[in-house]
């Protein structure tokens, strides 16, 4: 069964605007939230398919955080 596929929230776009006025002020927009999100998204659905235990290395240092 494929996993469902990834839909941003307006909590997601709040959270990565609250990031980028953190570390990147001047880049922070709701389209720069966005596309950020997106990319991100792809990124780490690559590399869970190249390398998982990454993937797990990454999610339980959130867990830490």
């Amino acid at each position: 069964m494929d996993e469902p596929e990834y839909k941003i929230t307006r909590e997601d776009v709040q959270t990565m605007l609250k990031h980028l006025r953190l570390t990147l002020p001047e880049h922070a927009t709701p389209e720069k939230a966005i596309y950020l999100l997106e990319q991100q998204h792809l990124h780490y659905k690559s590399l869970e398919e190249l390398h998982p235990e990454l993937i797990e290395k990454i999610l339980k240092d959130f867990e830490l955080h």
